[in-house]
Formats: C-alpha cells, sequence, structure tokens
C-alpha cells in the first residue's frame, strides 16, 4: 500500500517535468495519466479510473507539497517545484532528509519543536500510549502551561508525524492485536 510518502515522491517527480503546473491539470495527470502512478490506486485492480485517488485529493497533495516547502504557489492557480524539492530528487536519502527538514520546520512554524515532542513522549504513561493524538495533546497542554501557542491542528499535526517516522526522524512503533471472532 502508497503511503503520503511516496505519493510527495511522485508528486514531486512528475511536476519537475515542467517549469510550472496548474493545481488541476497536475492533479489530473497524475490520475489519468499513461502509465497511472500505482501509489495513486486506492482500491480495485487499477482498470478504472474509480480506483484511483480523486482529483480534489490529489490537489491537497499538491499543497501539502507547498507547505512543506517543496515546491511554491504561483499566481493563477499555478504551483512548481522549488530547489528544495527538486534536490532532495537525488536520491532516497536526500529525499528523507529535506522530509525530516520540512517537517521539522514546518511543526516549528505551527509552534512545536522537536524538544516538545520528546517530552510529550517522555510524559506519556500507561494505559496511554505515545500515538499522534496523544503527543499533540500533551504538547498543546504543554504549550498553554508556558504560555505558547500551537497552530497547527491535529489533523496535520499527525500527518507530521507519520511523515517524519517514514523518513525516519522518529520511530514508528507498530503492534499487531490478535482475537477471536466471536462468531466463529
Amino acid at each position: 500500500m502508497a503511503t503520503t510518502y511516496d505519493r510527495i515522491n511522485i508528486a514531486l517527480r512528475r511536476l519537475k517535468r515542467r517549469v510550472s503546473w496548474d493545481l488541476t491539470e497536475l492533479a489530473e495527470s497524475i490520475r489519468e495519466g499513461e502509465p497511472r502512478p500505482e501509489a495513486f490506486r486506492i482500491r480495485g485492480d487499477g482498470t478504472s479510473l474509480d480506483d484511483y485517488m480523486k482529483v480534489s485529493s490529489i490537489r491537497r497533495l499538491l499543497t501539502l507539497l507547498v507547505s512543506l516547502e517543496l515546491a511554491e504557489s504561483l499566481p493563477e492557480n499555478k504551483i512548481r517545484i522549488n530547489n528544495a524539492g527538486s534536490n532532495c530528487l537525488q536520491s532516497d536519502d536526500h529525499f528523507a532528509n529535506q522530509v525530516k527538514a520540512s517537517v521539522t520546520t514546518l511543526l516549528h512554524k505551527g509552534g512545536i519543536e522537536l524538544e516538545d515532542l520528546r517530552n510529550a513522549i517522555k510524559q506519556t504513561r500507561l494505559p496511554d500510549m505515545p500515538d499522534a493524538d496523544t503527543i499533540f495533546v500533551k504538547v498543546v497542554d504543554n504549550a498553554q502551561k508556558s504560555g505558547k501557542e500551537v497552530t497547527i491542528d491535529a489533523d496535520r499535526f499527525r500527518t507530521m508525524m507519520y511523515l517524519l517516522a517514514i523518513a525516519k526522524g522518529v520511530d514508528r512503533v507498530v503492534r499487531v492485536y490478535y482475537r477471536f471472532d466471536d462468531h466463529v
């Protein structure tokens, strides 16, 4: 299954093909172009356009590139890749390092430092687990106690934590739980 991290990489590569793109045209190019990127398939076998992300969802991903400072918005609903976005495509390591840096910058602009994340994780005790939602609540609470303001919302924070984990900026532990179906 493809991730937002993979989709960012693919979108940047498509974006790099031209000096600038109309945002909707680029989203449609990703969704409807040939070959269709497998990373944008969300269901089915890929034989139908309905198997792929909607243009509106791809547009949101493209605006995320701007928020991460990997691309820049231009007048008339256009977008272009910037130096950071272009340079990070040199290798997987360059890409991971740039994503970490971009996420760190976005969090900083939203009032969250990496040390705030560390402190929130250290403060988490059972039965709570240091998932993105719990960390976010603790970061916001700690910020309020110290007179700081967090301007990033929980959904964006969750996405940033995921990207940071995929880029190896923070460890992400996934546990698998088993149960018996009572209907068997």
